[in-house]
């Protein structure tokens, strides 16, 4: 069973081993480093490993501090069978303490197989319930973050102040000559190519640079060429970037002015790294899952649910009716932030 690691520990250190099996969903992992971060900064030797699948596993080089991770494979790892032998292949000398960050039942196995002296995770039914030491019942309609923050409150018995907020590791910039720029994340495109909304969003400015990518592992790159660089504003520079996993995107928005981008992992990596951002929610709760634990200022334009406001930031959480966001609004917003 193939797994690999980003660093083998050398020896054992004094201190807590902390594991977590981390959930497939990009957005869930960075959410998930609020927790991650509080448990550093309460116990500063422990040793984290991170069981995480091999989907965008480079996501956790934008934590600041050091870890080990270990590839997990959901098309491998199918029975309990599996789960033991691939917990016995892991180059891990004990388990203190297992964090179970997904409700899959195979995942909640792992502290079990693992030996782990405390396993806490959300127990849906009997069998998970039994095969954590600290089962939790998980709350309705918590935001993401606070869902995983938590189980740190289960361990711990520590309150979460809800100020918290954490930031990303210093990224080295992803051009050498450095320039200001707005970093805008085109996924998703529509098959004629660029929408109409964001030819006339460009049009507003002047003398401006630009920064298009997209954050789909499939190369973009001459599709924008063709279908959308050609049909925006002259008025403006254009640079098409070209990053090839989310530790270059993450370096184009560590050194970017502001981000504008609809809810992705983007939009949240942006925030993490302490780069300020315009975040367009279509189909996505952001009472859920709105960067709130993070440094970066932020914006969030337009939702789906009329029952969800218009306009939230992070200086303030008042929902407003409900109201499409258009070219200009979003044109205002990027100046409000670019003032700040």
């Amino acid at each position: 069973m193939g797994q690999e690691e980003q660093k083998q520990p050398s020896e054992q250190k004094t201190g807590i081993n902390f594991v977590f099996k981390m959930p497939f969903d990009v957005e869930k992992r960075i959410h998930a480093f609020a927790l991650i971060h509080l448990l550093h900064k309460s116990f500063p030797r422990a040793e984290f490993h991170f069981i995480t699948p091999k989907h965008h596993q480079e996501v956790l080089y934008l934590l600041p501090f050091h870890g080990y991770y270990h590839e997990w494979d959901d098309l491998e790892v199918t029975n309990p069978f599996e789960v033991h032998r691939y917990c016995a292949n892991m180059k891990i000398t004990k388990t203190d303490v297992f964090f179970c960050l997904t409700e899959n039942t195979l995942d909640a196995s792992i502290g079990k197989f693992l030996r782990a002296k405390q396993s806490i995770g959300y127990a849906q039914g009997m069998l998970q319930t039994m095969l954590y030491t600290k089962p939790i019942k998980k709350p309705l309609n918590h935001h993401l973050a606070e869902n995983y923050l938590e189980l740190y409150k289960e361990y711990t018995n520590n309150f979460v102040s809800t100020e918290l907020k954490i930031s990303g590791k210093k990224l080295e910039p992803f051009y050498k000559e450095r320039f200001p720029y707005i970093a805008v994340d085109l996924y998703p495109f529509e098959e004629k190519g660029i929408e109409s909304f964001w030819i006339e969003y460009f049009d507003f400015f002047q003398g401006k640079d630009f920064v298009l990518y997209s954050h789909e592992e499939k190369d973009r790159s001459e599709w924008i060429l063709k279908n959308i660089i050609p049909k925006l504003s002259d008025k403006n520079r254009y640079h098409l970037a070209k990053p090839k996993n989310f530790i270059e995107i993450g370096k184009i928005l560590g050194d970017a002015q502001l981000l504008v981008s609809r809810y992705n992992a983007s939009s949240l990596i942006a925030a993490y790294l302490g780069t300020d951002s315009l975040i367009i929610f279509e189909d996505v709760d952001p009472k859920l899952t709105a960067p709130f634990y993070f440094y970066a200022n932020w914006i969030l334009l337009e939702t789906s649910d009329p029952t969800i406001g218009e306009e939230t930031t992070s200086k303030g959480s008042e929902l407003k009716g409900k109201s499409k966001v258009s070219p200009d609004v979003l044109f205002e917003k990027t100046l409000e932030i670019l003032k700040e």
